[in-house]
């Protein structure tokens, strides 16, 4: 699994225990359940990521509607022990090879929130930093560890290699050269068999901290960076070289080449300088490139809200409706002109006609004030109010995916984008068949846009499909799961006799489970059927 969540003291629960989860993530359960409080858990950690301050998180920032907490004493979990002592909402959120911890407590009424501990933690750098926004200290931490083979064995490898080509060259393989070769050959052979596990491990690692000023992401490394840089050469006694250095600034490179000289004319002087501060020194450059690497994944990420809504079949879509979904996402892609694009276009005809809705879509604005949507069927092009609840919905998922690929389709070109898309019950008004297509639009939009989502849906035939869909495709083995599957189903438990709150169904290479739904789910229609059996052998009686 790409990505895990855990969290303590949050609205439904207690102590939520660490979850994984995948690039589309189906989230299913009883209602009431603690599904909203899964997906909320999360879109506070990205609110405070995107927001930029330090200190604070503020509930009416961001995806508000998506949180719709309101106040702390609102978010606190109402039903644990020893309340009083445990006001304050810590969080942990992996996302690929960052993982993020969020502190947060505040006063009963307030709508924003004290920040007391943020953490990031990035596994392709090694790099973890601490932060204390209340106090503006951080502490920056760095742990390799690399494997080194004995240099005793590259070189019998590399000379059992020689002699090799040397046998290769002779003729005559019972002359004395050749014997030679071949005994010398065979052990070298038995020298490397020993030698193979003669490797050495080698740790780097330190601990620094210092006091910042910056109350933002962008800014508080930059702050850090000079500051220890500062120290550094402040417990050097070489003060020409200080006085250089603030004259005359190193380039990249030139900084790559002194931080071996300052390895090596330091690492017999402990007394002159500090251990930990001298390896962040010779290691400041693969900080720089954290930092630089963890601000291009804030900026580059959003979450999309695709909120379950219950239209009107309205004839027009007034402009102004700023209550109607459908006629808020309508205006967004007539104004953007995606009806001109190509990609999008085509995204949207296609899906529209797999949703048996029609082969064509049409968008006209009516005297500036209201627009009208036709579908064609059969050369003819029919109101879209007049096809029913469940038509509409599905052009209302697929107008809102389009305007995401639209924006991705955009920002890509600067830059890579990660996008999360959050979905409320995509499967309203849809007839069982269409429900499965609604597993095949979120999987072709993650796969061609690398779009990912968290869908909150109570449909067995969704679910039912992505099972089918993991066995019938290749994913690329290029993953370290066993399985690589981009899928994941969480179930969220409401049996009160139950210790275990939620859990991973966790996908089989054949589709199946490897754990099973609680009662309520994929056994309501079974259960059904078998009670039916019952009642007509007791008449038959």
């Amino acid at each position: 699994m790409r990505n895990s969540i855990q969290f303590k003291h949050f609205r439904k629960f207690e102590d939520f225990p660490k979850l994984d989860f995948n690039d589309v993530t189906f989230v299913v359960g009883k209602n009431n359940s603690g599904k909203s409080t899964f997906v909320k858990a999360f879109v506070m950690v990205y609110n405070y990521l995107k927001s930029g301050n330090l200190k604070q998180l503020d509930l009416n920032q961001g995806s508000v509607e998506l949180l719709n907490i309101v106040t702390f004493d609102r978010a606190l979990c109402k039903t644990m022990s020893d309340r009083d002592q445990k006001e304050h909402i810590p969080i942990t959120v992996k996302l690929g090879n960052y993982e993020f911890y969020l502190n947060v407590t505040g006063k009963k009424d307030s709508t924003i929130l004290d920040v007391t501990t943020f953490k990031i933690s990035d596994t392709s750098s090694f790099f973890t930093i601490e932060i204390d926004p209340q106090k503006e200290h951080a502490i920056v931490s760095y742990s390799y560890k690399e494997i080194i083979e004995n240099d005793a064995l590259n070189e019998a490898i590399q000379q059992k290699e020689e002699l090799e080509k040397t046998l290769e060259s002779i003729k005559d393989e019972l002359s004395k050269e050749s014997i030679e070769l071949k005994s010398r050959i065979e052990k070298l052979s038995r020298n490397i068999d020993s030698l193979k596990d003669a490797k050495t491990e080698i740790e780097t690692s330190f601990t620094v901290e210092d006091d910042y000023e910056s109350g933002s992401f962008t800014s508080i490394f930059d702050d850090l960076s000079k500051r220890l840089e500062a120290r550094f050469w402040l417990e050097n006694p070489n003060v020409e070289l200080i006085e250089e250095r603030q004259n005359n600034p190193l380039t990249d490179e030139d900084k790559i080449e002194e931080d071996s000289e300052v390895e090596d004319t330091l690492k017999s002087d402990d007394e002159v300088l500090e251990d930990d501060l001298r390896y962040y020194y010779i290691n400041r450059l693969k900080f720089e490139n954290f930092y630089n690497q963890f601000l291009n994944f804030t900026n580059s990420s959003k979450i999309f809200y695709l909120p379950a809504t219950l239209n009107k079949q309205s004839a027009l879509l007034s402009i102004r409706d700023k209550n109607n979904d459908l006629a808020d996402v309508v205006h967004k892609y007539y104004q953007l002109e995606l009806h001109n694009n190509p990609i999008i276009s085509g995204f949207v005809k296609h899906w529209i006609k797999e949703f048996q809705i029609g082969t064509d879509i049409k968008i006209e604005l009516i005297n500036g004030e209201a627009y009208d949507i036709t579908l064609k069927e059969n050369e003819v092009f029919i109101p879209l109010a007049d096809k029913g609840m469940g038509s509409i919905q599905a052009v209302l998922l697929i107008l809102r995916l389009a305007s995401v690929i639209f924006y991705y389709e955009q920002e890509n070109k600067k830059a890579k984008f990660n996008y999360f898309v959050i979905v409320e019950e995509p499967e309203l008004n849809l007839h069982p068949a269409l429900q499965s297509k609604l597993c095949d639009l979120f999987f072709e939009v993650y796969e061609k846009y690398k779009v990912k989502f968290i869908i909150e849906t109570h449909s067995e035939y969704i679910i039912r499909r992505s099972q089918v869909m993991n066995a019938k495709e290749e994913f690329a083995l290029d993953s370290d799961d066993i399985n690589p599957t981009p899928f994941s189903t969480i179930y969220f438990n409401s049996d009160t006799e139950s210790d275990i709150i939620a859990y991973s169904m966790n996908y089989q290479p054949d589709g199946t489970f490897e754990n099973a739904f609680g009662n309520g789910f994929f056994d309501a229609s079974s259960s059904s059927t078998l009670e039916l059996i019952r009642l007509k052998r007791q008449k038959n009686q």
